[in-house]
């Protein structure tokens, strides 16, 4: 678990709430931190990240992450289990750690929005493009992995938790009546909703593009869809399908043990 955050802006990035955003998530990454404040002509980002170390344990896999062109840098959450396998995609890349980071960060460049089908793992992580001034977010295709964003005022600000958006000074914690009505129904608030205005958590299986033309959503994966679309697997006898779902339950099991 790590925790990722960050706001753009075209006052200057204050480093100092900044900071203060990244250090909530302390108990998300007790291991290592990482600030990066990037210009693009009137607008600032600032990124922030706090870090579990899992794969790469040294200082070649501190975030935020940038390519040799610094013209990306990511901010990542969670684990891409078949980063391995991926290497053959991006062959020809000049790699400086064994983070799935740099894999993840290294596939985005090659295939856009399109690297998301190729991913199997738990994940929310942020993608800034600094020539086209571009924020690219995504999450998980089952939402493991927590991501939350506020946009008012032209400023855009995401992070892993609440708590990091509203450490945020001129943020207005106005609470969202529906939202409120939602958590008395049924005692949760449904994605892409939550407690305060103008702020929503992205859905599961789903992206945002951040351009200074507006946001862009898009949904990658839908659990029904999948659903169906397997039925053609039904005409399985039960033998069959105990095998199958033994050896799906082995293979997550031994992807998930994958660390350093």
């Amino acid at each position: 678990m790590c925790g990722i955050c960050g706001y753009l802006s075209k006052t200057p990035v204050d480093s100092a709430v900044l900071d203060r955003m990244t250090d909530l998530l302390t108990h998300r990454g007790p291991d290592d931190r990482g600030i990066r404040i990037t210009e693009h002509g009137d607008w600032q980002i600032g990124l922030g990240h706090r870090r579990l170390s899992i794969l790469d344990l040294s200082p070649a896999g501190h975030q935020p992450m940038s390519d040799d062109s610094g013209r990306y840098t990511i901010v990542f959450n969670g684990e891409i289990y078949n980063y391995r396998e991926l290497y053959d995609r991006i062959s020809g890349c000049a790699l400086h750690s064994t983070s799935d980071t740099e894999v993840l960060l290294q596939m985005y460049i090659r295939y856009g929005t399109g690297c998301l089908e190729y991913l199997n793992g738990m994940f929310a992580f942020a993608i800034y493009d600094r020539d086209e001034n571009t924020l690219f977010l995504a999450r998980d295709r089952m939402g493991e992995k927590p991501l939350y964003y506020h946009a008012a005022d032209g400023r855009f600000l995401f992070a892993s938790e609440l708590k990091s958006i509203l450490a945020y000074p001129d943020f207005e914690a106005r609470i969202d009546r529906e939202s409120l009505l939602q958590y008395f129904g049924s005692n949760y608030i449904h994605p892409p909703y939550t407690i305060f205005q103008n702020t929503h958590k992205l859905c599961a299986g789903e992206y945002l593009i951040w351009s200074e033309e507006g946001i862009q959503t898009g949904r990658y994966f839908d659990p029904v869809d999948s659903y169906y679309s397997g039925m053609e697997d039904r005409g399985q006898s039960y033998t069959e399908c105990r095998k199958k779902l033994k050896e799906l339950l082995y293979d997550s099991v031994e992807k998930r043990l994958i660390s350093d």
